[in-house]
Formats: C-alpha cells, structure tokens, sequence
C-alpha cells in the first residue's frame, strides 16, 4: 500500500526530520507549515483584493516565502544550538514552534479582516514580536549558565587570594582589607 504523493504528504515527511534527530513535535512542526501556507494564500487574496492585481508581484511572493522558511527553521536551530553546546533547549524549541504557530494565526485572521473590510489595517507584527522574545529568552538562559560557570570557578579559587572592598558611606572614603 503505497500513500499518493501530495503536498500534504511531503509537508508531513518532511516534519519527521526534527522529531526523529531532536524530539521536536511532527505534528507542530505540520501545523506550521500549513498555517505558513494559508497565511501566504490569504496574503496574496488580501493583496489583490484590497489593491488590485495589479499589485501581486512574483518577487514579493518569493521574498515572503524565502522569509517563511527561515523562520521554519528558526525552533530547528535553537534544539541544534542546544545540542551543540549540551543544553537541552527542546522545550525552548517547541515553545518557540507554539508561538509561530499562533503568530501565523494571528497573521491569517489580520489577513481575513483586512479583506473583510476591504483595506489594509495595522497589524502588529507577531512574527517579530516572537523572534524577540525568544532571543531575549536565549540570552537570558545563556546569562544564567554563565554565571552558574562562574559560581563554580569563584568557590575553586583558594582562599588566600581574596579581596574584600568595604565603603564607608559617610565620609566617601574607603577601606579594603586584603588577605593574601
């Protein structure tokens, strides 16, 4: 029994790649890809509604396509990045797959309402607004393994190369005491 090649069948294919080598989730790693799909569908419809045919040109298509792409890759490159530097980051990538899935939603239904209404709306740019917020989040874990390194290297250094600064606040001037 053989499957009918369609584009719903290589999507899911290609889905398995992440969950077999990193233990992403299929099934997201699917939504997404259909949503990214949709929201291109809607995308186009919106532009040739609100603007005119006109307006629809293939390099813009390609650039948003291009741009969709990278941004399926982006939760693949946190779980590789994690692997690479032995921090399970897994759950980073999937929360990150969860939110672009939702940022796409967001995109489709702004794409449905500007049609709806028949002229552009500002929309706020949830894509973006995720990228952001999961580099902050990597920063913020990579600041925190930083300092848990640190801690370890501070309590190895013996204890007679310490120094300890004291300030005194009242008269501005200071006192340091040395041991070593």
């Amino acid at each position: 029994m053989t499957e009918e090649i369609t584009f719903v069948t290589i999507v899911k294919n290609a889905a398995y790649i992440p969950a077999i080598f990193i233990g992403l989730s299929a099934q997201s790693y699917t939504i997404l890809a259909v949503l990214m799909v949709v929201d291109t569908i809607f995308g186009v419809l919106r532009v040739g509604i609100v603007h005119g045919g006109e307006h629809i040109r293939s390099y813009r298509l390609s650039a948003g396509i291009l741009s969709k792409l990278t941004i399926i890759g982006v939760p693949l490159m946190i779980a590789w990045a994690g692997q690479g530097v032995g921090i399970n980051l897994v759950m980073v990538a999937q929360g990150a797959i969860s939110m672009l899935i939702l940022a796409q939603f967001y995109s489709i239904l702004g794409n449905v309402y500007s049609i709806r209404v028949g002229k552009d709306v500002q929309e706020f740019d949830a894509v973006s607004w995720v990228l952001h917020r999961l580099q902050k989040t990597i920063e913020r874990l990579l600041k925190d393994e930083t300092k848990h390194t640190n801690i370890l290297e501070q309590t190895s250094t013996p204890p007679h190369e310490t120094s300890v600064a004291f300030k005194k606040e009242e008269d501005g001037r200071a006192l340091q005491e040395t041991s070593k």
